[in-house]
């Protein structure tokens, strides 16, 4: 939002930043930096007899509009001085107490300001919040799937692959090809290509299940006291003896 440096704390019309067709909806009118002056005004005009000293400004915002001409400068000026008198340290109880009441209310606004745009779906951002929405239509999105995988890269030499590298898997039941990305970039070498990954030869399929499953043709176990065994047979023998 932009301000007239001579009306920056007068009372603004918040509707012109929230009608129809805006992507934002904005209920915020300031900082904590703005509402301190704000506080500042009131109280110079209600208390500054007795509270003259700590409520005198860091800068004589008429004088500043009647000799400077350029708005931009005079702008930047004016925020350094805002931002000089919020993070000073006048040594008074009271101004501190008026300086983190209108921390809260910045805090505040900014609420007010987030749950006004998550109640729209032109201006949603958060997902649950667009999910409960179009939920209502009858429309249930599902979320993005995420996966991760084991990634074996052959170098030729030394170097970096960049992060982005995308590999894609088509899955053999004929699926939708599956694209994985690296996040980071990886450091590779000619000399890292002997490396396995900790298991790489030993099978996954435990005794139990290939027991289980033994009497279908399709299974590597196949439990056949009658197969014939001949030299070079590759075997496991399973003892299947119980004791009493």
């Amino acid at each position: 939002m932009s301000f007239k440096p001579k009306d920056r704390w007068a009372k603004t019309n918040l509707t012109r930043w929230n009608r129809a067709g805006l992507t934002e909806l904005t209920y915020s009118d300031g900082n904590a930096a703005d509402f301190l002056e704000v506080m500042r005004q009131y109280w110079k005009a209600n208390y500054g007899s007795r509270w003259k000293q700590q409520l005198d400004p860091l800068f004589d915002l008429e004088t500043l509009n009647e000799e400077e001409d350029d708005e931009d400068w005079l702008l930047n000026a004016i925020n350094q001085q805002l931002l000089e008198q919020y993070n000073g340290d006048r040594g008074d109880i009271a101004w501190e107490l008026g300086r983190a009441f209108v921390r809260s209310c910045h805090v505040l606004t900014q609420h007010i300001n987030a749950h006004a745009n998550e109640a729209f779906l032109r201006t949603a951002t958060e997902w649950d919040y667009m999910r409960k929405m179009v939920a209502m239509l009858g429309y249930h999105p599902a979320g993005a799937a995420s996966a991760t995988t084991l990634l074996a890269i052959e170098a030729r030499a030394d170097g970096r692959v960049d992060k982005g590298l995308q590999v894609r898997y088509r899955p053999t039941d004929g699926g939708k090809t599956i694209v994985f990305e690296t996040l980071e970039d990886i450091d590779v070498s000619d000399r890292f290509n002997f490396f396995r990954v900790d298991g790489w030869n030993i099978s996954k399929t435990t005794l139990q299940s290939a027991e289980s499953v033994s009497n279908t043709s399709n299974q590597p176990w196949q439990e056949n006291p009658k197969a014939p065994v001949n030299i070079s047979d590759s075997a496991i023998i399973i003892n299947d003896l119980k004791s009493d």
